[in-house]
């Protein structure tokens, strides 16, 4: 994708670019509570560059957590609800969602295999987190779970954590091992 393209594309997805120098951009726009937010990419060559992975990169890393927590209390004009500024922050994470996969939907080199393999696990990646939040509500089950890996982490490994979708499987029985039972009741 060359530079034209890439700045094209993020302005066409409401964002501004600012060209810092060869191959260094900012890229910037505003949060739905109104932060100016902005972050910079370095790319080699700037005319044959995978924009969109760089923009995955910083989205992957991208904490909501964390940037909420940053600007907590600093009376700047954010809101002062923590509340606030996480649901802003989870806003600014699927605005940078949006804008590497508008990213990578238009550069006509990364189609097909490249898709797919960053959707590849997204449904197996759901259930997971959502076993994961099932297990952190119940202190029995989780406790469970901590007893059972105490004793058989390295079998367990070998037998379950091969494949994203036998990991998932596993995850969610734990979660949902006393359901049954209480079913019964």
């Amino acid at each position: 994708m060359t530079k034209e393209k890439f700045i094209e594309i993020c302005e066409a997805n409401g964002w501004s670019v600012t060209v810092l120098g060869e191959g260094e951009f900012e890229i910037e726009k505003y949060s739905p509570a109104g932060e100016d937010f902005s972050f910079s990419i370095c790319v080699g060559d700037e005319n044959n560059a995978e924009y969109w992975k760089k923009v995955f990169d910083y989205e992957s890393d991208f904490d909501p957590s964390e940037h909420a927590a940053m600007w907590y209390g600093q009376n700047r004009g954010e809101p002062s609800s923590l509340r606030d500024l996480l649901d802003d922050a989870e806003a600014i994470k699927k605005m940078l969602e949006q804008l590497w996969r508008a990213l990578l939907n238009s550069d006509d080199e990364t189609q097909g295999d490249k898709v797919e393999q960053y959707n590849k696990y997204e449904d197996e990646a759901k259930r997971f987190a959502e076993a994961i939040r099932t297990l952190a509500k119940d202190e029995g089950t989780l406790d469970n779970l901590e007893c059972y890996l105490s004793m058989h982490f390295d079998i367990w490994l070998q037998k379950f954590a091969s494949t994203p979708e036998s990991i998932t499987a596993e995850m969610n029985s734990f979660a949902h091992i006393y359901d049954s039972k209480e079913a019964e009741q």
